[in-house]
């Protein structure tokens, strides 16, 4: 039974890192021509720079925090009770509720824009 485990801690950490590393390829590389290319020097670039920021924060710490909980195998760090637990829940979410921020003044400028 603790072979299962292992083997399931496994598969699940190649998945965690396989999605983690695209997305942070993929919005690093998406920041980096946002911040290069001239047409995104307004506004609407302002906007989605911020909103890659705030995505390359989330996973990167749901990536690492993932990783730590899978590898040390502690019940502690998955609970609520260790305030380590709840501050990377924080920045978690705050990079998510700040992409979801931006994504209402992304509309909002679109709509401006028309």
């Amino acid at each position: 039974m603790e072979e299962n485990n292992d083997y399931e801690d496994n598969i699940a950490l190649a998945c965690i890192a396989t999605t983690s590393i695209f997305g942070l390829i993929s919005n690093g590389f998406a920041l980096y021509m946002t911040l290069s290319i001239s047409r995104f020097r307004n506004a609407f670039g302002i906007l989605c720079s911020s909103f890659l920021i705030c995505n390359l924060q989330a996973i990167f710490v749901l990536f690492t925090w993932s990783t730590i909980v899978i590898t040390v195998k502690s019940p502690l760090l998955s609970s609520s009770e260790l305030f380590l637990a709840r501050l990377i829940g924080v920045f978690v979410n705050g990079g998510w509720f700040g992409a979801l921020f931006v994504h209402f003044f992304v509309a909002l400028n679109r709509l401006c824009a028309v």
